[in-house]
């Protein structure tokens, strides 16, 4: 009677162990991030010499062109490394409900706001 009533908390305890294990290892959650495109700076402004020696700057050229949205992927992240972010302010849930980088490239938050 002693081993049925054992039996069963040791099934329970390796079943909740198994499910931390799954949720450290295995499990991961979708974020988006924003991927920045860079665009590259306008030329300098060059100096040409005019008919009679003079140097001139030639007409302005025309206005860049807007720069592109950036743009919006899905990155899936494990628990343990979302689980750090979401503390020290790097992830955001949405009103939709997705979870969002709140920075984007290498430069994550860090732990001292200081």
């Amino acid at each position: 009677m002693v081993r049925k009533a054992a039996f069963l908390p040791l099934i329970l305890i390796l079943v909740g162990i198994g499910q931390v294990i799954y949720g450290a290892a295995f499990h991961a959650q979708p974020v988006l991030v924003e991927q920045e495109v860079d665009q590259p700076p306008p030329p300098p402004p060059f100096f040409t010499e005019g008919p009679d020696g003079q140097s001139y700057l030639p007409p302005p050229p025309p206005p860049p062109p807007l720069p592109p949205e950036p743009e919006v992927m899905t990155l899936r992240q494990s628990e343990p490394s979302l689980i750090r972010e979401v503390t020290v302010g790097g992830v955001i849930r949405l009103a939709s409900g997705e979870l969002m980088r709140t920075y984007s490239g290498q430069e994550q938050p860090s732990l001292c706001p200081t």
